[in-house]
């Protein structure tokens, strides 16, 4: 028997055990930062201007894929309940750090969902950005303008910053966005404000998507605001 419990003992510490795989979203600190990953062999050591050995190296371990990452940036003035309403969010939502909800959607509901966000009491869009970035490759955008506040120049608008990553047969998608507008304080000086923020993981498939909404009670200085996003892996 005691030989039994060893045996047992030793199977369940070696034995390969199925790993949990990981959820479709992960809500993040609005304190993360994209961290570009390491550039993998060969491609570290391959010259930019040396064409035929890039060539060689996509005929033996393949070309990177790209991927194509599209978000739709919106604002509303209604009450969580009746925006989930709206937009058919059925399941619970992801809470996360900053107030922000969470719903995995299916991307071909895009079309629909972009319409439903206008139908929304106050919906109106704000920014469709699209990037095309290959895999492991982080990329950034801001749309918007530069102004001066206290004699210092701060960027004004979306900017927002996007890491895509092959892993198991999906997607995993970091990204970090931020939404800025000038408001004053009572003595009438103007100050840059942050009027919507998000940080996730997201695991998908080309058939995948998500919605995001800042679910804090909006301000006098900021709107509430929410983002559909998803990312489609491109043929080699």
């Amino acid at each position: 028997m005691l030989a039994l419990g060893l045996l047992g003992v030793l199977v369940m510490a070696f034995y390969p055990s199925t790993p949990v795989p990981a959820p479709p979203v992960t809500l993040l600190p609005l304190s993360y930062k994209i961290v570009q990953p390491p550039t993998p062999w060969p491609d570290s050591w391959i010259p930019p201007t040396c064409g035929w050995l890039w060539r060689l190296r996509d005929f033996i371990l393949g070309r990177h894929k790209s991927t194509v990452i599209r978000v739709h940036i919106f604002q509303v003035d209604s009450d969580m309940g009746a925006i989930a309403s709206s937009l058919g969010l059925r399941t619970s939502a992801i809470a996360g750090p900053g107030g922000v909800c969470a719903w995995p959607v299916s991307n071909a509901d895009w079309n629909a969902l972009v319409h439903r966000t206008e139908s929304i009491p106050g919906g109106s869009s704000i920014a469709n950005p699209q990037v095309i970035t290959g895999d492991g490759n982080a990329a950034k955008i801001f749309v918007g303008s530069m102004v001066t506040i206290g004699g210092v120049a701060q960027p004004l608008g979306l900017t927002a910053e996007f890491l895509p990553c092959a892993i198991d047969g999906m997607t995993e998608l970091n990204f970090v966005l931020n939404r800025s507008e000038t408001a004053t304080d009572p003595s009438g000086a103007p100050f840059l404000c942050t009027n919507f923020a998000a940080a996730a993981r997201l695991r998908m498939t080309g058939a995948d998507a998500a919605v995001l909404i800042d679910a804090a009670e909006p301000r006098a200085v900021r709107a509430r605001a929410g983002l559909i996003i998803s990312a489609q892996p491109q043929a080699k």
